[in-house]
């Protein structure tokens, strides 16, 4: 099954990707890049030990044959988030925080490997080091706060794009809208969120969860639940809406 010829891409990414690449000293920089590549094997190799369970290995197999990628690393990492991250240029790697392997939830976890094989086919990786050099490396071009913003609002639009890869692999749309909240959400209250269409109690339940407590202790609690809240319901709002899109399409 190849997902290529799907619409995995969210129009926002697309805009803004081309956008980059029309500014003029990000585009030449990206265009000279390649040679870093080496740089990036060695560093992850030296500072991160390689994922080599057979399990684990199909499973990021499986993902890269559905969007026509070649097969890569593994690499395991320490980490609180429960993110899936792709990182090099032209030949990433994939990384996998060890909460997120310790939980051992295969479904979430293929379906992030899908979504980390779909950033590979949209080159998210080159746009990912791009953001990380001119945050961490001194001597590269100067690019103005205009272009900056454009780098950040690529970065925030890109998950929509991830999103829809894990929904058109999986074909699974409450296990989709699990995933956004997925390591976001304390997991004892995550089992008792629904996201069937039946009985799709969100924002009910948001309201709910904010009530539980005072705003301090949810804050001191839960801290990256409630920076992230407001990009949740947009996030959520796009997936539906894809898939309704996708539904009437049929």
């Amino acid at each position: 099954m190849s997902l290529l010829d799907e619409d995995f891409i969210h129009p926002t990414d697309k805009a803004l990707t081309e956008k980059i690449l029309q500014i003029k000293p990000l585009a030449d920089w990206l265009e000279n890049a390649s040679e870093l590549d080496e740089v990036c094997a060695y560093f992850y190799s030296a500072s991160l030990p390689q994922i080599v369970e057979e399990t684990l290995i199909e499973m990021m197999k499986r993902a890269c044959r559905s969007f026509e990628v070649p097969a890569t690393v593994l690499y395991r990492t320490r980490t609180f988030e429960y993110d899936v991250l792709c990182a090099g240029f032209n030949n990433p790697v994939i990384i996998l925080p060890a909460v997120l392997l310790d939980r051992n939830d295969c479904d979430i976890l293929q379906g992030r490997l899908y979504s980390a094989a779909a950033a590979i086919a949209a080159q998210h990786p080159k746009f990912e080091f791009l953001l990380w050099a001119f945050e961490n490396i001194q001597g590269l071009p100067v690019i103005n706060s205009a272009a900056k913003a454009v780098l950040y609002e690529w970065k925030r639009a890109k998950v929509y794009t991830l999103d829809r890869a894990f929904f058109l692999a999986t074909g699974d749309l409450e296990l989709t809208l699990k995933n956004i909240f997925y390591g976001i959400v304390p997991f004892e209250w995550l089992k008792n969120f629904h996201f069937n269409s039946d009985d799709n109690t969100f924002l009910e339940q948001l309201e709910r969860y904010f009530r539980n407590e005072n705003p301090a202790q949810i804050l001191g609690k839960v801290c990256g639940f409630f920076m992230d809240y407001a990009w949740l319901p947009t996030r959520y709002d796009e997936i539906k809406k894809f898939s309704e899109q996708r539904r009437a399409m049929q």
